[in-house]
């Protein structure tokens, strides 16, 4: 009874780890912009980032300081595209469901945001 109730306890435990660790998803740029900030990014002076920049259906914010790019997709297809065209061993990125962090600080912020760390 008493390995009944470990093994009960144990698999309690490792669900309320799997809730508190699960993706996240941001539907605007300024929403990720505050969990990135919330993560411990830096982004004084956001800077919006026009359509054109960064591709069709792509919503974005540039944090100058050390420039951070925060971008929201349409649909995950196009975020897909973009990881594809963008990662690389040099700048690893943090990627969600429909989201970027373009950030040196990727391997830092990938577990607060909700994202995993992509390189090409």
């Amino acid at each position: 009874m008493k390995r009944l109730a470990g093994f009960v306890i144990s698999l309690m435990a490792v669900a309320v780890l799997a809730g508190c660790s699960g993706a996240k998803s941001y539907d605007t740029p300024s929403q990720l912009l505050d969990a990135f900030v919330a993560a411990g990014g830096t982004c004084d002076d956001p800077q919006d980032v026009m359509e054109a920049m960064v591709g069709e259906g792509a919503h974005a914010v540039l944090c100058p300081e050390n420039i951070d790019m925060l971008i929201v997709f349409d649909s995950a297809d196009q975020k897909n595209r973009y990881v594809a065209q963008v990662a690389s061993e040099e700048s690893p990125i943090v990627a969600g469901e429909r989201w970027v962090v373009v950030s040196d600080k990727a391997e830092d912020l990938a577990g607060s945001l909700g994202g995993e760390v992509v390189a090409g």
